[in-house]
């Protein structure tokens, strides 16, 4: 996973990966950062879903940080 060799490359050791659709294999964890680059072919409406779980699982005072080009619809997901 590209992932995990960006975080030994980067000696982060602080961190889980999880493959998972969207947050189904995490199901009741709650985290203080989430960071996804969603599948945007996906279609906007799985994207939507997709920080709305986060939402949900995200501590109180939390992060979520998400990855999308403004070609791509950052200027629309922002708004939402």
């Amino acid at each position: 996973m590209l992932a995990e060799q960006n975080a030994k490359q980067n000696a982060v050791s602080n961190i889980i990966f999880k493959e998972s659709d969207i947050l189904s294999a995490l199901k009741g964890k709650k985290f203080a950062a989430i960071v996804t680059n969603p599948p945007i072919r996906a279609g906007k409406k799985v994207v939507h879903q997709m920080f709305e779980e986060a939402q949900k699982a995200i501590l109180e005072n939390g992060e979520l940080w998400v990855v999308i080009q403004k070609k791509q619809g950052a200027p629309s997901a922002q708004k939402n």
